[in-house]
């Protein structure tokens, strides 16, 4: 789910902690290794908010160790689509579009959340009880806490293999931001030779900037960015409604911390500093060239505001 506010939370959370998680819980440990060693193919429903509405849509997974690859099936919001990692790189094929975008892999974002939850001890708790049967297997239900006692995350784990069949994410207030649900699942997959392959000709991918170009031209934004030298690597583009606004926004990553600026037409309270607002986060804002721009992030203020000083347009 790349969604903004799954984007939010996890940057929120790589703001509290930036150390390895080493749970106790032999459980929690399985789940944690499960991303890099797991095994299977399945089908699953995911369902994530997106402003007042809530959005379903079914998925293919195929996963080898760190590769994986989805498929968006008919009736989705995002069907026909692709997504392929191969443990190094990620590509993105959409439906009607030319050009294959290929970036960084980006592993499971879920993952990595609660991996620094467990690492911060001090700011979150778990409890382990049994689950229900989920697409016919036996589960154990993981639940992640604040300090306040509020829910942040719960997953239905298969104990044998660590594969997470359910889970859930909560907003700081306990919201439901999103969730998925296995309905089958092969523990014993075969794979193709070609599942896991970078999809089309080389001279048929770009990367993200070469999209941000794209969808500037295309959508009247500015090819505004930041650049390399920073210590964060633009992640993915995308345009999206946000209040009522086409908003352009750009995901960047670095040194374990998730950072997204936001481009929009002028206004006097951006939307994006209500969301930061929400999922207790800083971020800055100003305006350039008939442009207003906002940048979210765990990191301290006076940080974003030397990150906005060095935005080139080109």
């Amino acid at each position: 789910m790349t969604r903004w506010v799954a984007f939010l939370m996890l940057a929120a959370i790589c703001a509290l902690v930036r150390a390895q998680a080493d749970p106790a819980d032999p459980l929690l440990r399985r789940v944690l290794e499960a991303a890099g060693k797991a095994r299977y193919a399945g089908e699953r429903t995911v369902e994530y908010r997106r402003g007042l509405d809530r959005l379903v849509q079914t998925e293919l997974v195929f996963k080898d160790g760190p590769r994986y690859r989805i498929e968006y099936l008919p009736g989705s919001p995002l069907a026909g689509q692709v997504v392929i990692e191969n443990g190094r790189r990620r590509w993105v094929v959409r439906p009607g579009e030319e050009a294959i975008d290929e970036g960084p892999a980006r592993g499971d974002d879920a993952l990595a959340r609660l991996r620094l939850q467990l690492a911060d001890r001090r700011g979150f708790t778990t409890t382990v009880e049994d689950g229900e049967p989920i697409a016919g297997l036996p589960t154990r239900r993981v639940e992640v806490a604040d300090k306040r006692g509020i829910v942040v995350q719960r997953l239905w784990v298969h104990p044998p293999t660590g594969i997470v069949l359910r889970r859930e994410i909560f907003g700081p207030a306990g919201g439901k931001l999103g969730s998925f649900e296995f309905r089958r699942i092969d523990l014993q997959p075969r794979f193709s030779a070609d599942d896991f392959e970078p999809p089309g000709r080389p001279e048929a991918r770009r990367g993200p900037i070469a999209r941000l170009r794209e969808l500037a031209r295309a959508e009247g934004f500015l090819p505004a960015h930041l650049p390399p030298g920073t210590g964060f690597v633009l992640d993915s583009v995308e345009v999206r409604p946000l209040l009522g606004r086409r908003v352009l926004m750009q995901v960047y990553r670095g040194g374990g911390r998730i950072l997204t600026l936001y481009q929009l037409p002028p206004m006097v309270r951006p939307g994006p500093l209500q969301l930061a607002r929400r999922a207790g986060l800083n971020s800055y804002s100003w305006q350039r060239e008939g442009r207003s721009f906002v940048l979210v992030s765990g990191l301290p203020e006076e940080r974003l505001r030397e990150l906005a000083g060095r935005l080139v347009v080109r």
